[in-house]
Protein backbone atom coordinates (compact mmCIF):
# COMPACT_ATOMS: atom_id res chain seq x y z
CA UNK A 1 0.00 0.00 0.00
CA UNK A 2 3.03 2.22 0.71
CA UNK A 3 4.58 1.64 -2.34
CA UNK A 4 1.13 2.36 -4.77
CA UNK A 5 0.86 5.98 -2.63
CA UNK A 6 4.60 6.78 -3.18
CA UNK A 7 3.88 6.34 -6.68
CA UNK A 8 1.01 8.06 -7.05
CA UNK A 9 2.56 10.54 -5.44
CA UNK A 10 5.87 10.39 -7.84
CA UNK A 11 3.42 10.52 -10.60
CA UNK A 12 1.63 13.75 -9.76
CA UNK A 13 4.69 14.96 -8.84
CA UNK A 14 5.81 14.64 -12.30
CA UNK A 15 2.31 15.75 -13.86
CA UNK A 16 3.11 19.01 -11.60
CA UNK A 17 6.25 19.31 -13.10
CA UNK A 18 4.86 18.93 -16.52
CA UNK A 19 2.22 21.88 -15.98
CA UNK A 20 5.48 24.16 -14.50
CA UNK A 21 7.18 23.38 -17.61
CA UNK A 22 4.57 24.40 -20.03
CA UNK A 23 3.63 27.49 -17.90
CA UNK A 24 7.08 28.61 -18.13
CA UNK A 25 7.19 28.21 -21.79
CA UNK A 26 3.43 29.94 -22.21
CA UNK A 27 4.76 32.79 -20.37
CA UNK A 28 8.02 32.57 -22.18
CA UNK A 29 5.98 32.55 -25.57
CA UNK A 30 4.06 35.36 -24.52
CA UNK A 31 6.47 37.47 -23.27
CA UNK A 32 9.24 37.34 -26.18
CA UNK A 33 5.64 38.14 -28.47
CA UNK A 34 4.88 40.92 -26.39
CA UNK A 35 8.68 42.18 -26.80
CA UNK A 36 8.22 41.71 -30.39
CA UNK A 37 5.25 43.70 -30.85
CA UNK A 38 7.01 46.55 -28.68
CA UNK A 39 9.95 46.18 -31.09
CA UNK A 40 7.88 46.19 -33.79
CA UNK A 41 5.46 48.98 -32.62
CA UNK A 42 8.56 51.63 -31.88
CA UNK A 43 9.94 50.72 -35.25
CA UNK A 44 6.55 51.51 -37.04
CA UNK A 45 6.80 54.94 -34.92
CA UNK A 46 10.36 55.92 -36.23
CA UNK A 47 8.89 55.48 -39.83
CA UNK A 48 5.84 57.10 -39.01
CA UNK A 49 8.04 60.15 -38.40
CA UNK A 50 10.75 59.18 -41.03
CA UNK A 51 13.52 58.95 -38.57
CA UNK A 52 16.17 56.47 -40.09
CA UNK A 53 18.38 56.28 -37.02
CA UNK A 54 15.53 55.59 -34.65
CA UNK A 55 14.54 52.68 -36.99
CA UNK A 56 18.19 51.89 -36.98
CA UNK A 57 17.92 52.34 -33.07
CA UNK A 58 15.10 49.58 -33.00
CA UNK A 59 16.97 47.25 -34.68
CA UNK A 60 20.45 47.53 -32.82
CA UNK A 61 18.38 47.36 -29.49
CA UNK A 62 16.87 43.86 -30.96
CA UNK A 63 20.27 42.30 -31.72
CA UNK A 64 21.56 43.58 -28.01
CA UNK A 65 19.00 41.58 -26.99
CA UNK A 66 20.10 38.50 -28.71
CA UNK A 67 16.69 38.30 -30.53
CA UNK A 68 17.74 35.85 -33.78
CA UNK A 69 18.67 37.89 -36.87
CA UNK A 70 15.80 36.09 -39.23
CA UNK A 71 13.63 37.14 -36.12
CA UNK A 72 13.72 40.37 -36.40
CA UNK A 73 12.99 40.48 -40.04
CA UNK A 74 9.95 38.65 -40.25
CA UNK A 75 8.45 39.39 -36.33
CA UNK A 76 9.38 43.03 -35.78
CA UNK A 77 10.14 44.97 -39.36
CA UNK A 78 7.82 42.58 -41.19
CA UNK A 79 4.65 43.12 -38.97
CA UNK A 80 5.73 46.71 -38.60
CA UNK A 81 5.94 46.99 -42.53
CA UNK A 82 2.33 45.64 -42.63
CA UNK A 83 0.78 48.24 -40.28
CA UNK A 84 2.33 50.90 -42.20
CA UNK A 85 0.91 49.36 -45.64
CA UNK A 86 -2.70 49.36 -44.00
CA UNK A 87 -2.15 53.41 -42.93
CA UNK A 88 -1.33 53.82 -46.49
CA UNK A 89 -4.27 52.16 -47.56
CA UNK A 90 -6.49 54.21 -45.01
CA UNK A 91 -4.86 57.54 -46.21
CA UNK A 92 -2.96 58.41 -42.87
CA UNK A 93 0.38 58.36 -44.81
CA UNK A 94 1.10 59.36 -48.33
CA UNK A 95 3.03 57.72 -51.12
CA UNK A 96 5.95 59.73 -50.15
CA UNK A 97 5.58 58.60 -46.64
CA UNK A 98 5.56 54.81 -47.65
CA UNK A 99 8.74 55.42 -50.41
CA UNK A 100 10.98 57.23 -47.25
CA UNK A 101 9.44 54.21 -45.17
CA UNK A 102 10.98 51.36 -47.97
CA UNK A 103 14.25 53.57 -47.84
CA UNK A 104 14.66 53.58 -43.55
CA UNK A 105 14.31 49.96 -43.92
CA UNK A 106 16.52 48.83 -46.30
CA UNK A 107 18.97 51.24 -44.41
CA UNK A 108 18.19 49.37 -41.42
CA UNK A 109 18.17 45.99 -42.99
CA UNK A 110 21.82 46.40 -43.73
CA UNK A 111 22.37 46.06 -39.67
CA UNK A 112 21.52 42.89 -39.19
CA UNK A 113 24.17 41.41 -42.43
CA UNK A 114 26.27 40.72 -39.95
CA UNK A 115 24.02 39.17 -37.33
CA UNK A 116 22.84 37.03 -40.02
CA UNK A 117 26.68 35.73 -41.03
CA UNK A 118 26.67 31.29 -39.84
CA UNK A 119 29.53 30.91 -42.81
CA UNK A 120 32.27 32.15 -44.97
CA UNK A 121 30.96 34.52 -47.64
CA UNK A 122 30.48 32.98 -50.70
CA UNK A 123 31.39 29.94 -49.79
CA UNK A 124 28.55 28.01 -51.34
CA UNK A 125 26.56 27.63 -54.15
CA UNK A 126 25.84 30.90 -56.55
CA UNK A 127 22.09 32.05 -56.10
CA UNK A 128 20.44 34.67 -58.41
CA UNK A 129 17.31 36.92 -56.25
CA UNK A 130 15.32 39.87 -58.52
CA UNK A 131 12.29 41.35 -58.48
CA UNK A 132 10.26 40.53 -62.10
CA UNK A 133 9.73 43.82 -64.18
CA UNK A 134 7.34 46.25 -63.18
CA UNK A 135 7.92 45.19 -59.12
CA UNK A 136 9.13 48.09 -57.34
CA UNK A 137 8.84 46.31 -53.90
CA UNK A 138 12.17 44.60 -52.77
CA UNK A 139 12.68 44.49 -49.42
CA UNK A 140 11.20 41.34 -48.76
CA UNK A 141 13.44 39.72 -51.46
CA UNK A 142 16.58 41.82 -49.50
CA UNK A 143 15.82 39.98 -46.62
CA UNK A 144 15.51 36.65 -48.25
CA UNK A 145 18.79 37.72 -50.27
CA UNK A 146 20.45 38.96 -46.79
CA UNK A 147 19.88 35.44 -45.02
CA UNK A 148 20.79 33.28 -47.99
CA UNK A 149 24.65 35.62 -48.00
CA UNK A 150 24.48 34.93 -44.36
CA UNK A 151 24.46 31.19 -44.80
CA UNK A 152 27.43 31.30 -47.27
CA UNK A 153 25.50 31.74 -50.35
CA UNK A 154 27.22 33.80 -53.20
CA UNK A 155 24.14 36.07 -53.69
CA UNK A 156 23.23 37.94 -56.38
CA UNK A 157 20.85 40.52 -55.96
CA UNK A 158 19.59 42.26 -59.18
CA UNK A 159 17.33 44.41 -57.12
CA UNK A 160 13.25 45.92 -58.59
CA UNK A 161 11.76 46.00 -61.70
CA UNK A 162 13.93 43.74 -63.88
CA UNK A 163 13.06 43.60 -67.31
CA UNK A 164 12.66 39.70 -68.32
CA UNK A 165 15.33 39.57 -71.10
CA UNK A 166 17.63 40.91 -68.54
CA UNK A 167 16.92 38.81 -66.35
CA UNK A 168 17.03 35.44 -68.64
CA UNK A 169 20.71 37.61 -69.76
CA UNK A 170 21.60 37.08 -66.17
CA UNK A 171 20.80 33.78 -65.46
CA UNK A 172 22.64 33.15 -68.73
CA UNK A 173 25.82 35.22 -67.49
CA UNK A 174 26.05 34.25 -63.93
CA UNK A 175 24.83 30.47 -63.92
CA UNK A 176 23.14 30.49 -60.63
CA UNK A 177 22.44 26.90 -59.11
CA UNK A 178 18.65 28.89 -58.11
CA UNK A 179 17.05 31.86 -58.89
CA UNK A 180 14.51 33.59 -56.60
CA UNK A 181 11.82 35.65 -58.45
CA UNK A 182 9.82 38.07 -56.27
CA UNK A 183 6.40 39.56 -56.68
CA UNK A 184 3.84 41.24 -54.98
CA UNK A 185 1.67 43.11 -57.73
CA UNK A 186 3.12 41.65 -61.44
CA UNK A 187 1.98 38.25 -61.49
CA UNK A 188 1.86 38.17 -65.62
CA UNK A 189 5.74 39.23 -65.22
CA UNK A 190 6.70 36.37 -62.96
CA UNK A 191 5.09 34.05 -65.17
CA UNK A 192 6.59 35.55 -68.10
CA UNK A 193 10.15 35.54 -66.46
CA UNK A 194 9.97 31.71 -65.35
CA UNK A 195 8.87 30.82 -68.77
CA UNK A 196 11.45 32.63 -70.29
CA UNK A 197 13.95 30.85 -67.61
CA UNK A 198 12.39 27.23 -68.46
CA UNK A 199 13.07 27.91 -72.49
CA UNK A 200 16.87 29.33 -71.75
CA UNK A 201 18.04 27.61 -68.75
CA UNK A 202 17.55 23.71 -67.75
CA UNK A 203 20.47 24.91 -65.00
CA UNK A 204 19.35 26.82 -62.40
CA UNK A 205 16.55 25.79 -60.00
CA UNK A 206 13.80 28.88 -59.32
CA UNK A 207 11.88 29.56 -56.04
CA UNK A 208 9.57 32.31 -55.87
CA UNK A 209 7.80 34.57 -53.15
CA UNK A 210 5.78 37.49 -52.46
CA UNK A 211 1.97 38.38 -51.81
CA UNK A 212 1.58 38.17 -55.53
CA UNK A 213 2.51 34.85 -56.62
CA UNK A 214 -0.89 33.31 -57.55
CA UNK A 215 -2.22 29.66 -56.26
CA UNK A 216 -1.48 27.91 -59.39
CA UNK A 217 1.87 29.08 -59.30
CA UNK A 218 2.25 28.14 -55.44
CA UNK A 219 1.37 24.59 -56.22
CA UNK A 220 3.77 23.97 -58.93
CA UNK A 221 7.42 22.90 -58.79
CA UNK A 222 8.60 25.81 -58.04
CA UNK A 223 8.31 26.33 -54.26
CA UNK A 224 6.98 29.61 -52.65
CA UNK A 225 8.66 31.55 -50.02
CA UNK A 226 6.71 33.77 -47.97
CA UNK A 227 9.01 34.99 -45.50
CA UNK A 228 12.76 35.03 -45.21
CA UNK A 229 13.09 32.36 -42.13
CA UNK A 230 13.28 29.11 -44.02
CA UNK A 231 14.57 29.94 -46.99
CA UNK A 232 17.50 28.09 -46.57
CA UNK A 233 16.56 24.61 -46.09
CA UNK A 234 14.24 25.43 -49.08
CA UNK A 235 17.59 26.33 -51.24
CA UNK A 236 19.18 23.39 -49.79
CA UNK A 237 16.40 21.36 -50.67
CA UNK A 238 16.20 22.80 -54.77
CA UNK A 239 19.91 21.58 -54.65
CA UNK A 240 19.34 18.36 -54.06
CA UNK A 241 16.22 18.21 -56.23
CA UNK A 242 15.98 16.98 -59.60
CA UNK A 243 15.23 19.28 -62.99
CA UNK A 244 12.17 21.58 -61.91
CA UNK A 245 9.14 20.56 -64.60
CA UNK A 246 7.24 23.37 -65.84
CA UNK A 247 3.99 23.90 -65.00
CA UNK A 248 1.74 23.24 -68.31
CA UNK A 249 0.77 27.20 -68.22
CA UNK A 250 3.89 28.01 -68.69
CA UNK A 251 4.38 26.80 -72.13
CA UNK A 252 1.52 28.44 -73.63
CA UNK A 253 3.58 31.63 -74.76
CA UNK A 254 3.50 31.89 -78.15
CA UNK A 255 4.16 35.69 -77.59
CA UNK A 256 7.25 35.26 -76.00
CA UNK A 257 8.24 32.49 -78.73
CA UNK A 258 7.40 35.11 -81.48
CA UNK A 259 9.30 37.76 -80.17
CA UNK A 260 12.76 35.31 -79.72
CA UNK A 261 12.68 34.46 -83.28
CA UNK A 262 11.93 38.26 -84.37
CA UNK A 263 15.32 39.03 -81.84
CA UNK A 264 16.96 36.16 -83.78
CA UNK A 265 16.05 37.62 -87.16
CA UNK A 266 16.54 41.71 -86.26
CA UNK A 267 19.94 40.65 -84.54
CA UNK A 268 22.48 38.52 -87.13
CA UNK A 269 25.21 40.13 -85.69
CA UNK A 270 26.64 36.72 -83.83
CA UNK A 271 26.27 35.02 -87.37
CA UNK A 272 28.11 38.02 -88.93
CA UNK A 273 30.67 37.46 -86.37
CA UNK A 274 31.40 34.31 -86.81
CA UNK A 275 31.82 35.06 -90.36
CA UNK A 276 34.00 37.75 -89.65
CA UNK A 277 36.24 35.57 -87.17
CA UNK A 278 35.34 37.07 -84.20
CA UNK A 279 32.97 35.61 -81.74
CA UNK A 280 31.35 37.70 -79.14
CA UNK A 281 28.36 36.69 -76.52
CA UNK A 282 25.32 37.99 -76.88
CA UNK A 283 26.08 39.95 -73.57
CA UNK A 284 29.47 41.36 -75.17
CA UNK A 285 27.14 42.28 -78.04
CA UNK A 286 24.98 44.60 -75.77
CA UNK A 287 28.05 46.04 -74.09
CA UNK A 288 29.45 46.86 -77.12
CA UNK A 289 26.19 48.56 -78.86
CA UNK A 290 26.42 50.82 -75.44
CA UNK A 291 30.11 51.42 -76.48
CA UNK A 292 28.84 52.55 -79.89
CA UNK A 293 25.84 55.11 -78.79
CA UNK A 294 28.60 56.54 -76.62
CA UNK A 295 27.81 55.64 -73.34
CA UNK A 296 29.91 55.76 -70.15
CA UNK A 297 30.69 52.10 -68.20
CA UNK A 298 28.48 53.26 -65.43
CA UNK A 299 25.31 53.78 -67.63
CA UNK A 300 25.98 50.33 -69.84
CA UNK A 301 26.33 48.60 -65.90
CA UNK A 302 22.62 50.51 -65.17
CA UNK A 303 20.61 49.53 -68.83
CA UNK A 304 22.20 46.10 -68.53
CA UNK A 305 21.51 45.05 -64.82
CA UNK A 306 25.64 44.63 -64.56
CA UNK A 307 28.16 46.09 -61.91
CA UNK A 308 30.31 48.46 -63.25
CA UNK A 309 33.38 46.04 -62.78
CA UNK A 310 31.53 43.30 -64.97
CA UNK A 311 31.31 46.04 -67.79
CA UNK A 312 34.58 46.70 -67.85
CA UNK A 313 35.53 42.80 -68.02
CA UNK A 314 33.71 42.80 -70.94
CA UNK A 315 34.80 45.63 -72.74
CA UNK A 316 38.30 44.10 -71.65
CA UNK A 317 37.11 41.16 -73.30
CA UNK A 318 35.82 42.44 -76.58
CA UNK A 319 39.19 44.63 -76.89
CA UNK A 320 41.36 41.22 -76.90
CA UNK A 321 38.40 39.61 -79.59
CA UNK A 322 38.66 42.52 -81.75
CA UNK A 323 42.81 42.73 -81.19
CA UNK A 324 42.36 46.85 -80.49
CA UNK A 325 43.58 48.53 -77.45
CA UNK A 326 40.90 51.45 -77.06
CA UNK A 327 37.10 51.62 -76.72
CA UNK A 328 37.05 53.71 -80.17
CA UNK A 329 39.23 51.06 -82.06
CA UNK A 330 36.80 48.60 -80.59
CA UNK A 331 33.89 50.41 -82.40
CA UNK A 332 35.71 50.98 -85.48
CA UNK A 333 36.73 47.48 -85.79
CA UNK A 334 33.80 46.12 -84.93
CA UNK A 335 31.87 48.39 -88.10
CA UNK A 336 34.26 47.65 -90.43
CA UNK A 337 33.54 43.58 -89.58
CA UNK A 338 30.11 44.36 -89.71
CA UNK A 339 28.88 43.57 -85.98
CA UNK A 340 27.14 46.89 -85.64
CA UNK A 341 25.84 49.22 -87.62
Amino acid sequence: MMQTHLALWAARGEDRARDDSRHRLVLLLAMTESRHEQLGQKYCDALRAGCAEAAVAVVDAAVQEEVPAPEIQTEIIQPALVRFGELWADGTVTVADEHLASEITLRALTRLVEPLRVAAPASREKVLVAAVAGERHVIGARMVADVLAGAGFDVRFLGADVPTDALVAAVAEDAPRVTGLSCTCAPDSLAEALAAIAETSEDTRVVIGGAGVPEWLRASAYPWVGRSTGVVGVVEALLDSPPQVAPAGLRRHPRRAAERERRQTARPEPRRAAKAGVRLTPRQMQVLRGLADGKSTDQIARELFLTPVTVRNHIANILGALGVHSRLQAVVAAGRRGLIE
